[in-house]
């Protein structure tokens, strides 16, 4: 992995690591990651991607996902429907899409979201299901919020309908996911920002490959969809589409 130091983005989102770590500044945590990169790397990819996140952050995406769930059920026949938030940070991305499967009618036993980050504490925290006022009004629609969350603690607590739609594993994204790994919606949001171009592309090619065609993937604003995939909505939603693999065309051609 190369972490460009120039990167303004960077330096933000590793400022308090580099902090937590000792290091004088960004550029000698940086310096550390060439020399010991596998005892730091967690940590770096960790600090990187869990730098923002709110629910509905991209309010376009969403309902895009929404009206493409019919779609998205019949490529399943009638089978659980399966998304993955890859990098989902303390999980209000895959509760977003948790409440916008609930909204649409389906219920968990028809609808699993796999939530992942390479930080196990974020990975804690999202199964919780707890945020401040704060962070649950950062993109939360009051009606959302009261149908969906319950009041706790000072804050909100995922109501038990919704976390039953979720669950929360450790992933670093550097890594291929499980041999057989497939799903309906990936969503890899605003994360391929902090990256290299190399390291781009080795992350959205783990990613892209778990997609099922006519599947859908969700990136950031600017992302570029890898090969294979065409825009499945208006371009502010940076949803894409996983066209049929020509060896599945011949089989239902057959």
């Amino acid at each position: 992995m190369v972490i460009d130091p120039t990167n303004v983005r960077v330096k933000r989102a590793l400022s308090a690591l580099a902090h937590e770590l000792g290091h004088a500044s960004v550029d000698s945590l940086i310096d550390a990651a060439r020399t010991r990169r596998a005892s730091i790397e967690p940590e770096l990819i960790a600090a990187l991607t869990n730098n923002e996140t709110r629910f509905f952050r991209n309010p376009a995406a969403f309902a895009a996902v929404r009206s493409e769930i019919p779609r998205l059920r019949e490529l399943r026949s009638g089978g659980s429907l399966r998304v993955w938030s890859a990098a989902c940070s303390s999980g209000q991305e895959a509760y977003s899409v948790a409440v916008t499967l609930g909204e649409a009618g389906l219920d968990p036993s028809q609808a699993q979201v796999l939530g992942t980050d390479a930080s196990r504490e974020a990975v804690a925290r999202a199964r919780r299901g707890h945020y401040t006022e704060l962070e649950a009004a950062r993109g939360l629609p009051a009606s959302v919020k009261t149908r969906w969350f319950e009041r706790a603690d000072a804050g909100w607590q995922a109501s038990e309908p919704l976390r039953r739609f979720t669950q929360f594993r450790s992933h670093n994204l550097l890594h291929r996911p499980a041999a057989g790994s497939l799903y309906e919606l990936v969503m890899l949001c605003n994360v391929l920002i902090y990256f290299d171009d190399s390291t781009r592309e080795r992350i959205l090619g783990h990613v892209a490959g778990t997609v099922t065609d006519g599947g859908l993937l969700g990136l950031g604003p600017g992302d570029p969809a890898p090969p294979g995939f065409v825009l499945a909505g208006p371009p502010a939603a940076s949803l894409y589409r996983r066209q049929a693999t020509r060896r599945a065309r011949v089989e239902r051609s057959a």
